[in-house]
């Protein structure tokens, strides 16, 4: 059954792809997701946030965001930040919405 968009969890004809559960959110963009990648960030990469510990050759396991607002952003776990994660690059010059990313694989 639906309801207002959503899919009832517990209706047995549900797809299988409606039977995830969302386990953080992440109130970033100010437009729609289009797309996350998980992968390695280069931790000495200058971002959002200024520059992460590390040397050159240090990599972090994070995801990526790619959004309708024109930005694409870095995240990686941050178990001190209310949301547990937190954003270490940014990349918000896009003219359009940027419908997609990657990251290279951990």
């Amino acid at each position: 059954a639906r309801t207002r968009g959503r899919v009832d969890m517990e209706d047995p004809t549900a797809p299988d792809w409606s039977r995830c559960r969302r386990v953080a959110a992440i109130h970033a963009h100010s437009a729609s997701v289009k797309c996350v990648s998980g992968g390695r960030w280069p931790a000495a990469h200058p971002g959002e946030s200024g520059r992460m510990r590390g040397d050159s050759g240090t990599t972090v396991d994070g995801f990526a965001t790619a959004g309708m607002d024109g930005a694409a952003r870095v995240w990686t776990l941050d178990g001190t930040s209310s949301s547990g994660f937190r954003c270490v690059a940014a990349f918000g010059d896009h003219i359009a919405g940027v419908r997609a990313v990657a990251m290279p694989p951990p």
